[in-house]
């Protein structure tokens, strides 16, 4: 009988959770800053720690003059949402970077 031998090709890592590296939170609580009555369609740029750079669609949720909060549908992606930096950010229509209104 063969003994066990694990797999040795690499785990794909869609399905499995990443850290974002472009996270950029908000200064103070972010649980304070209030959800936008209506969320902006947006594109966001995304860096994960496995798979690299990619440009997601979301909803921009939350933001200040410093950080944005974008829902996203991803599996790599542990909650909900993450936090990024404005720059990294593009409204679907309309201006490029999400603003302060």
């Amino acid at each position: 009988m063969k003994a066990y031998e694990p797999h040795s090709a690499p785990l794909p890592t869609w399905g499995l959770w990443q850290p974002v590296l472009n996270e950029h939170w908000p200064a103070g609580k972010a649980w304070r800053i209030p959800r936008a009555a209506e969320p902006i369609p947006v594109r966001v740029r995304i860096v994960w720690r496995t798979d690299g750079e990619c440009w997601l669609e979301g909803l921009a949720t939350r933001w200040t003059a410093t950080a944005v909060q974008v829902e996203l549908v991803d599996r790599r992606l542990g909650p909900l949402a993450t936090w990024v930096a404005p720059s990294d950010v593009r409204r679907r229509d309309g201006p490029d970077i999400v603003t302060m209104r």
